[in-house]
């Protein structure tokens, strides 16, 4: 079968949720023996290859928008990408299309090709940043209203529709309607590169000054609000006196800066930067933290638990902490919950783990052997050519 995937970046030099996925599971259709092109935009001066993994990768003109353009940019760009999508698929015949991004989505949809196409989405794509003025906020609702029409067009209009939790479907559902339909199918997690490595964990530490013996909870992600990463800090800086842990942020966004002041200079909270190996932190990590306010899945809770390092979780409690975390963590199994929002009972809970080594490591490998049975990039791709080949949608 041919797969062809629309992106907005395929190349090394962008990693994201969307970027990883696209990377792993068009390297798995590989192995199962299709043929794989990724039709990308094009950010640098690379030309038309074939990767290492054996997928074909050409990159298309992007559509360029004016500054008229920009109160208009999604439908100004699902517009105009649609008149380029219909003649490049339409020279490549593929059986199957498939895409990520609810612009890119529906631009395939206007495109009208003769081939399935399977939206998988990776959750809402119009939430907005907080406005404090009225012509903020009056652009943030006239952009929203745009994105949700993008997005619900494509919903409506893909020939199948692939969410990763449940916290996803029944966001996706109170936004447009419960007549979406769409098949849960969990994303996998390469074990080859995400599993328990004792040179990569005393390497890491000694890089940076981190005791064999230190306990070390892990942030690993952006620098966002919905992430929950600055309020960390300042709850875990607010901790007189040795507690025996080291927080270690790694990441980069727009709260980095903030961070690193509510921190205050202490030696027992570090910020190394943004990483393009998220393994080796993962090892180097006896636990791996999830703050976030809002996730649509969590790609990181599987890596990290595939890794042995188990995870600390808010439970979800919409509206106010939004996350998939109950999917994914059976709470004290393999990995553990604070109640929503509550920065100081996490930081209260680590200080407790940290004199508790030999439960979090049992925890730890019990994580890995339920993720290692349940989330293969294997299983996942031959769910979704089922999905896509069946019109099985729940």
């Amino acid at each position: 079968m041919k797969l062809l995937f629309v992106a907005n970046a395929f190349d090394q030099n962008h990693y994201g949720g969307v970027e990883n996925y696209l990377r792993e599971a068009t390297a798995e259709f590989v192995r199962q023996g299709h043929d794989c092109v990724v039709l990308a935009r094009q950010w640098s001066d690379g030309a038309d290859h074939v990767n290492d993994s054996g997928v074909r990768v050409k990159y298309i003109a992007w559509p360029r928008l004016g500054k008229g353009d920009i109160p208009f940019r999604p439908f100004a760009l699902r517009k105009r990408l649609a008149r380029i999508l219909e003649t490049a698929i339409g020279a490549e015949k593929p059986d199957l299309i498939v895409t990520r991004l609810a612009e890119i989505a529906s631009a395939v949809c206007l495109a009208k090709p003769a081939a399935r196409h399977v939206f998988i989405s990776p959750g809402i794509s119009h939430q907005q940043a907080t406005a404090y003025t009225f012509k903020g906020k009056l652009f943030n609702w006239w952009w929203t209203w745009q994105m949700k029409t993008v997005e619900r067009f494509a919903f409506k209009n893909s020939s199948a529709n692939i969410l990763f939790s449940r916290n996803m479907l029944e966001q996706v559902r109170e936004l447009h309607g419960d007549g979406i339909r769409a098949e849960i199918i969990p994303p996998g997690v390469d074990f080859l590169r995400f599993k328990p490595c004792v040179e990569k964990r005393a390497l890491i530490r000694k890089e940076y000054g981190i005791g064999k013996d230190d306990f070390v909870a892990l942030y690993l992600g952006r620098f966002g609000s919905e992430k929950g990463v600055l309020p960390l800090v300042e709850s875990f800086s607010q901790v007189k006196g040795e507690h025996g842990v080291k927080l270690v942020c790694v990441g980069d966004g727009e709260l980095r800066k903030q961070a690193e002041a509510a921190a205050g200079g202490r030696n027992d909270i570090l910020f190394p930067g943004k990483t393009n190996t998220p393994e080796k932190w993962y090892a180097a990590a006896d636990l791996m933290l999830l703050p976030s306010w809002y996730e649509s899945f969590g790609q990181v809770l599987l890596e990290t638990m595939a890794c042995g390092c188990p995870p600390l979780a808010f439970k979800s409690s919409p509206p106010l902490v939004r996350t998939a975390s109950g999917e994914i963590i059976d709470e004290d199994e393999t990995g553990f919950f604070v109640p929503a929002a509550r920065f100081d009972l996490m930081v209260e809970k680590v200080a407790r783990l940290a004199t508790q080594k030999k439960m979090v490591l049992d925890t730890g490998i019990r994580g890995r052997e339920k993720v290692f049975s349940h989330n293969s990039w294997k299983e996942h791709c031959s769910a979704v050519l089922a999905a896509t080949e069946t019109g099985r949608q729940s």
